[in-house]
């Protein structure tokens, strides 16, 4: 659940927006017309992608590191994947542009069918998004924010995996990217295995 007795950092979503609009725009408008659509959508894939790795990691970086940084990291976690949801966004709209200037490219390698499972994730994300808000996320209750931000947090990391994993097949300059999700992956994986380690350490010495 979101962190109870924090002030609000909404100023780090806003300042991470604006610099991905920015940037985004920019890398439209250099090149212009379809490359500059491709090179905007490549763009926002890796800004969603270092952001929400930023947030997916936060907690278990700081349980595993304790440190200042990890803890400031973690205590940002909310306005990182706030920032991630609108650079998804962005995203998608620069999708939308790039499936309308230059449908051929776009349909050369998608079928409908192919875009039922993104689809599904941007829907989580936007529902992620919605309950990082205190009033919502209490509106739904703990365990339902629980559930949705563990479920929408693993779909997003499971079609970054598949996105950049087959990426990294056909070209070598994607693997580090795909490394980097199989690494937050094996994060939360052993930060959960020394959480429980820990609670079933403190049992036994009670």
């Amino acid at each position: 659940m979101l962190e109870a007795n924090t002030r609000p950092r909404w100023g780090v979503t806003i300042w991470l927006s604006t610099l991905v609009l920015s940037a985004s725009l920019i890398q439209y408008a250099i090149p212009g017309g379809v490359e500059g659509v491709h090179a905007a959508t490549r763009l926002t894939a890796r800004t969603s992608l270092i952001l929400f790795l930023g947030a997916f990691t936060a907690s278990a970086l700081a349980q595993l590191f304790p440190h200042p940084m990890t803890k400031r990291l973690k205590q940002n976690r909310r306005y990182l994947g706030v920032a991630f949801a609108f650079s998804h966004l962005v995203h998608l709209i620069f999708i939308f542009i790039y499936a309308k200037v230059d449908p051929a490219t776009f349909w050369a390698d998608r079928t409908p069918r192919s875009l039922i499972g993104p689809s599904i994730t941007y829907v989580l994300i936007f529902a992620m998004a919605a309950t990082s808000v205190d009033r919502t996320a209490k509106a739904i209750g703990a365990k339902a924010w629980s559930w949705l931000h563990w479920l929408g947090g693993y779909a997003v990391l499971i079609t970054f995996m598949v996105a950049y994993g087959g990426r990294a097949a056909k070209s070598g300059f994607y693997i580090p990217f795909a490394l980097l999700v199989a690494l937050a992956f094996l994060l939360r994986i052993f930060a959960r295995f020394r959480r429980r380690s820990s609670l079933n350490d403190a049992r036994a010495t009670e």
